[in-house]
């Protein structure tokens, strides 16, 4: 992310939760985005609809994990659409909710531990249709121009 100039989108909720859980690698990393000026601050909203559709997951479990990190998503919408996360199962718990909640379908969600994600990163993550925080049922197959 620092070779791209990518900004690292911050809420009152995400500080939060980078305090309690960052490591001693997370720590520095984020020091030198705060240097490089690359942390916006967002004023995201609490959403409403996005938490109440999150009430609709079953089981409890999934349910939980979704409010837990719902503040991923209201951050998304109020910036530039874009979610970096290793966290497989929040992503999988959110495209479920694509087609309950359609001002998620905008989203794109990465891993930067893949090897395609950070292709993406590299490229300045346009909209590209693999990245989409759609459930998967609906999702059409990437095809290559000949």
């Amino acid at each position: 992310m620092l070779s791209t100039r990518l900004r690292l989108v911050v809420t009152t909720t995400t500080q939060a939760e980078w305090s309690k859980h960052k490591s001693r690698f997370a720590s520095k990393w984020l020091r030198s985005m705060y240097a490089r000026r690359l942390v916006e601050f967002a004023d995201a909203d609490q959403s409403a609809i996005l938490r109440g559709v999150c009430q609709r997951l079953t089981p409890q479990k999934q349910r939980d994990a979704a409010l837990k990190d719902v503040h991923l998503l209201e951050a998304a919408i109020a910036t530039d659409q874009r979610i970096l996360s290793c966290d497989k199962e929040a992503r999988t718990n959110f495209s479920s909710l694509t087609a309950a909640a359609h001002i998620l379908s905008g989203i794109h969600w990465g891993n930067p531990t893949t090897p395609v994600c950070l292709t993406w990163i590299q490229g300045g993550v346009p909209n590209d249709r693999r990245f989409l925080l759609i459930a998967p049922a609906t999702r059409r197959p990437h095809r290559r121009r000949a």
